[in-house]
């Protein structure tokens, strides 16, 4: 009976005082496509924001007006999120040809489609008892909260419903052909309506007895007839489609595309630009929630840069740290670390991540694909070629030579700055004033990645890897035994060159003369980063996480405790850090030498069994060391408990592949006593008692 009470125990505590070697997200940066946001308060009287966003982004849910997000799209299929609407306690989302539905403020979702046609749904409206969706397919009701639908477009004559909205007695539906009017739930529309024929419409909202929209034109339009008739209001405005509009007593907000958010106290009749701290004029949503004038807050949805917060009506503006980036490449000068957010520009860290600021003025395109540094020049690639001499603080063109193509990759050797191109390499001595192809050998010229070793160049390309012993100047194909030839990213460890592609990773041991697939890496993952510093060498996958090798890529481990995407785009060390830049999720970072010292691979022989070690030395103080060994490839758990059963310490849980493993556990954070470490594998689990003495 005591055994049975304490097994009891041991698997039941609550997890307290945990000591977790595992990678941390750093406090950015701040991005994304943020197409819908919406409000609401919580159960402790604060407020609830939510934020969607496209690009397989999915919801985000902030509790502290903006400081914090946390993804929120467990169910979802489809997560690029186009609308959002509240009811109470349910949160609807409007997806791509579905509409999901949340009571638990986001953290699971049930699909509410049934009987919804079309594509997109654009926008989503609750009246009552009623639920609405605009779609390229018309407009749908559902009157059970989205289990059912039924299509509402008697009288519709277009079919593309942007946006619905309710005021008084009437539903309206703005379309790609005009605004269309209800008085009876949708079951009939009017279009007799004037001063809005063949507009286009993007946004609605109202204040007492005045109604707005906006349009493609960059207008908006006011009507105070309950939306018969229509009047430009759109003095001061210069921005391109209105996507947005809110109301919050006189005050009107207008949120444009590339024109920033624009302000009027006099029901349009005049606006003013209020930018100030908006890095991204690109605006798709705007909402305001409010517990009275002394406490409003605005938050503004942009096309890259994630959210924006203002406290003052709009006069300043702070980015949220909403991070829902694709961070695809970093440079590393001094203590400074840079990274891009792709659609979002250039961002700088001075203190490890821990805060970032955009570093993109000059900088005409936000699609920045490469990042390097040479001295004091950093370097940013998007379609040409950018160099800031101050940090990224501006930049100016450095293209003279170059195409008008993509350029995917940047790479320095010596003096020279190599760009990788969809037309071939392309170099420059002079800091990029002047750029010259060098593609003689080059049979395909889509380069995706650079390497340099001692004596030569490597380029990876979407037909496999070349080889240059000139500097560029003259190339050679490298394959032999490469079975992928789709090469994403290259790296050179010790005497070996590993090639990243799109069916795993391949080494050579001879300059690139053979390559043979390496062990440990998915063979059906692609390989999309590879760095290697302090001895190690360090690979990110699509879909399978971040690995490590500590052989010159021999053999690989994974390393994922703590990293909730699995799709790595970019790596970098910095001082004693390693940053991974994330596919929606930012960048993460942890501590190399913990990486390093954490599970070592000492054989990857197959072991005939399972088997725990029993510690040594034990007893011990502070640290001591657990070997384990592993007959096939799975998830791996290695926790630890302390005598009443509370887990303690996490010290692996990954995915593994065959072999004899060793880690390394300091207990410096703990006192005296006995503690237990359990390992879990499949069906396997065993636990062994080690004594922690001071």
């Amino acid at each position: 009976m005591k055994h049975a009470i304490y097994i009891l125990l041991f698997t039941s505590w609550i997890n307290t005082g945990l000591i977790q070697a595992q990678w941390v997200q750093t406090g950015g940066p701040a991005g994304g496509y943020i197409r819908a946001v919406a409000t609401s308060s919580n159960m402790v009287g604060g407020t609830n924001i939510y934020a969607g966003s496209t690009s397989q982004g999915g919801i985000f849910l902030s509790t502290d007006n903006g400081q914090s997000w946390i993804r929120r799209s467990t169910g979802m299929i489809s997560d690029d999120i186009y609308s959002l609407a509240v009811r109470g306690t349910s949160l609807f989302a409007g997806t791509l040809g579905e509409v999901y539905r949340s009571t638990d403020n986001g953290s699971t979702w049930a699909n509410a489609s049934t009987g919804l046609s079309g594509t997109v749904v654009y926008s989503l409206l609750v009246s009552g008892t009623n639920l609405f969706a605009g779609t390229d397919n018309g407009a749908f009701r559902s009157s059970n909260d989205g289990m059912t639908w039924t299509q509402i477009n008697n009288g519709l004559t277009n079919m593309t419903v942007r946006v619905l909205a309710v005021f008084d007695m009437y539903l309206f539906a703005g379309t790609a052909g005009g605004l269309f009017r209800s008085l009876d739930n949708g079951s009939s529309w009017s279009s007799e309506i004037t001063g809005l024929q063949n507009k286009q419409i993007r946004a609605f909202s109202f204040s007492g007895a005045n109604l707005f929209v906006g349009t493609t034109d960059g207008d908006v339009f006011l009507s105070t007839d309950n939306g018969l008739s229509w009047t430009p209001a759109s003095t001061g405005l210069t921005g391109l489609t209105i996507n947005a509009l809110a109301c919050y007593g006189s005050n009107v907000f207008a949120g444009s595309r590339y024109g920033g958010v624009f302000f009027s106290t006099n029901s349009g009749t005049t606006w003013t630009a209020v930018n100030n701290g908006l890095t991204n004029l690109g605006i798709n949503a705007l909402a305001i929630y409010s517990n009275g004038p002394s406490d409003t807050i605005l938050f503004s949805g942009t096309e890259g840069s994630g959210a924006f917060v203002s406290t003052d009506n709009g006069i300043s503006w702070t980015q949220s740290r909403l991070s829902n980036t694709w961070t695809n490449s970093f440079a590393i000068s001094d203590t400074n670390l840079f990274a891009t957010s792709y659609g979002g520009g250039v961002f700088l860290s001075s203190n490890s991540g821990s805060s970032w600021i955009q570093v993109s003025t000059g900088l005409p395109d936000y699609w920045v694909t490469a990042l390097a540094t040479s001295g004091m020049n950093l370097f940013a690639a998007t379609h040409y070629v950018f160099r800031s001499t101050n940090n990224g603080t501006s930049w100016i063109a450095a293209s003279s030579g170059l195409p008008n193509r993509y350029i995917w990759a940047l790479g320095v050797s010596g003096i020279t700055l190599f760009a990788g191109t969809e037309a071939g390499v392309f170099l420059t001595t002079d800091n990029g004033t002047e750029w010259s192809a060098a593609n003689t050998g080059l049979t395909n010229q889509n380069i995706r990645a650079f390497a340099f070793s001692s004596n030569h160049v490597f380029a990876g390309t979407l037909g496999g890897v070349f080889r240059s012993s000139n500097q560029g100047s003259s190339w050679t194909a490298v394959n032999t035994g490469l079975t992928n030839t789709l090469v994403y990213a290259l790296a050179v460890a010790g005497e070996n060159v590993i090639a990243g592609t799109l069916g795993g990773a391949f080494l050579s041991t001879d300059d690139g003369t053979t390559w043979t697939p390496v062990s440990g890496l998915p063979s059906h993952r692609q390989v999309r980063s590879l760095t290697s510093s302090y001895g190690g060498l360090f690979a990110g996958t699509n879909a399978g996480g971040f690995f490590v090798s500590t052989n010159n890529g021999v053999s690989w481990t994974s390393v994922n405790t703590g990293l909730p995407n699995s799709t790595v785009h970019s790596l970098a060390v910095s001082n004693t850090q390693i940053f991974a830049g994330t596919y929606r999720d930012g960048v993460w970072k942890r501590p190399v030498s913990e990486i390093l010292t954490s599970v070592k691979m000492l054989s990857n022989d197959y072991p005939s069994h399972l088997r725990l070690e029993q510690n040594y030395p034990n007893p011990f103080n502070p640290s001591t060391t657990i070997e384990f060994a592993l007959p096939k490839a799975g998830i791996v758990s290695l926790k630890v408990f302390d005598i009443v059963g509370r887990e303690v310490a996490i010290l692996v849980n990954e995915s593994m592949q065959p072999g004899y493993y060793r880690t390394q556990f300091n207990a410096s954070a703990l006192s005296s006593g006995v503690y237990f470490y359990h390992i879990q594998a499949g069906d396997f689990s065993q636990t062994k008692k080690f004594v922690l003495l001071r």
